[in-house]
């Protein structure tokens, strides 16, 4: 799901709202960022394991806030940035399919579908277009998607439909909103 506006729209707030509402379901768990958190680490391997690295955290502290509300919540294993940097993709899977063993073990948890909520997406295509990420990072977040693994729901400027066309396959089973 891409959500996409001007500047100063309510994205922002939609989101976060949004994750509060899907973290109090039962059906969901929901963790979120905002890309422009870890745009500085621009080069293609720094920012591929930025990337994923950002996304363990937020699992990390999504996991830790709904403890410390009393929640029984699933073990979660964090590697270090530097042990990610060793081979991104792999380890990142293996740290997610760990997780998503865990959470069947919980009855509350085994049913759970993961939401990914990443805010200021657009910043992305930016990076793309200065060469400072090369394009292949989309046919890699595609594939991330396409493993089902968590759904996305995405946020970005007036600039999503330029970055959706330029990527038309990468984008082909979004559904867009606009603010």
């Amino acid at each position: 799901f891409i959500l996409y506006g001007q500047k100063r729209s309510g994205k922002s707030s939609v989101l976060y709202h949004l994750q509060k509402q899907l973290i109090n379901s039962e059906c969901f768990f929901s963790f979120s960022f905002s890309l422009g958190s870890i745009v500085e680490s621009s080069s293609n391997t720094s920012f591929t394991t930025s990337f994923l690295y950002k996304i363990l955290s937020s699992i990390e502290e999504s996991l830790d806030d709904l403890e410390m509300q009393s929640h029984s919540v699933p073990l979660f294993k964090m590697c270090s940035y530097e042990e990610l940097k060793q081979n991104p993709s792999i380890i990142f899977e293996e740290i997610l399919k760990n997780f998503q063993r865990n959470c069947r073990t919980i009855p509350s948890w085994s049913t759970r579908s993961l939401v990914l909520l990443v805010d200021e997406f657009t910043y992305l295509y930016k990076l793309i277009l200065e060469g400072k990420v090369s394009n292949d990072f989309m046919k890699f977040w595609k594939a991330l998607i396409e493993k089902g693994v968590f759904k996305a729901i995405l946020a970005g400027q007036d600039t999503m439909p330029k970055f959706k066309l330029a990527f038309a396959n990468e984008f082909g089973v979004t559904q867009d909103e606009r603010l």
